[in-house]
């Protein structure tokens, strides 16, 4: 993602792995909001796989008391100061009714398989590849669950909490945002199996929303070539200039570091 988004931000904060120094901040920024929703789902979703439970084998009551549960521990973890989280938590209402809408619906077909899993597969190698060694592509799902009925499915499921619209466009742009095929690529289907992919929005304002990447397969061996091209040119000594634009400056944590916002603001005028 790093590559294909900004090839400076790659060489930084990948192949240099430089981190940000954290500040002694008490705000919570959105970033936070959804480190812990990402948390309260995968404790919620482990609690009752762990049991060998379906959602739908309970109560809303009780759903709504394991999800409040999970909530709270999730927040004790992340040692989140309860007067900075409390506009979050006044959001949490709804955002929690709305996530179980749509997961007792969604759980009529399917069930939750995993959370949090690490996958990692070699990159297959075209026959151009000037590459030095093999490389592991290795990333993290959000969640993996599994079709009960009709054909056999694996769903990649990737939690977002973020603007809907921004989702979608995300889904609309797959050569810019690679993240599902990505993930699709790690995961080698079994026999008859299908594999899909797909952002689940869940908003705070009460809508929780599966938007699928089309033909997500499909789009794989494109993604892995492409992927071998820009390995094989920085292994050939390609510069890594800072390309990025937009939403991908605005949250990158090598900013400053490249120095583009200094030369633009110095860039002559015409």
């Amino acid at each position: 993602g790093h590559l294909r988004a900004c090839p400076y931000r790659f060489f930084a904060l990948s192949q240099l792995r430089l981190q940000e120094v954290p500040e002694l901040d008490a705000e919570l920024e959105k970033r936070d909001f959804g480190i812990w929703l990402h948390r309260t789902l995968h404790l919620f979703h482990e609690a009752l796989a762990q049991k060998n439970q379906a959602p739908q084998t309970h109560t809303r009551a009780e759903l709504i008391a394991q999800l409040d549960a999970a909530a709270a521990s999730a927040a004790r973890e992340q040692q989140l100061d309860p007067a900075a989280f409390l506009p979050y938590q006044l959001a949490w209402h709804k955002l929690r009714e709305g996530y179980l809408d749509w997961l007792l619906k969604h759980a009529a077909h399917n069930r939750y398989e995993q959370g949090e899993v690490r996958l990692q597969r070699p990159l297959p190698m075209d026959q151009e590849a000037l590459l030095p060694q093999h490389v592991q592509l290795v990333g993290v799902i959000d969640r993996i669950d599994r079709s009960t009925d009709g054909p056999p499915t694996r769903w990649l499921l990737d939690y977002k909490s973020g603007n809907e619209q921004a989702i979608k466009a995300r889904i609309q742009q797959p050569d810019e945002h690679a993240q599902l095929l990505f993930y699709a690529a790690l995961l080698t289907p079994e026999a008859g199996e299908t594999v899909r992919a797909a952002y689940l929005t869940i908003g705070e304002r009460g809508q929780t929303t599966l938007q699928e990447q089309p033909e997500a397969n499909a789009h794989v061996p494109l993604l892995l070539h492409r992927i071998t091209q820009d390995l094989s040119a920085i292994a050939a000594g390609a510069p890594l200039p800072a390309l990025g634009q937009g939403h991908v400056c605005d949250t990158c944590a090598a900013r400053g570091l490249c120095r583009r916002d200094f030369l633009e603001e110095k860039a002559p005028t015409a």
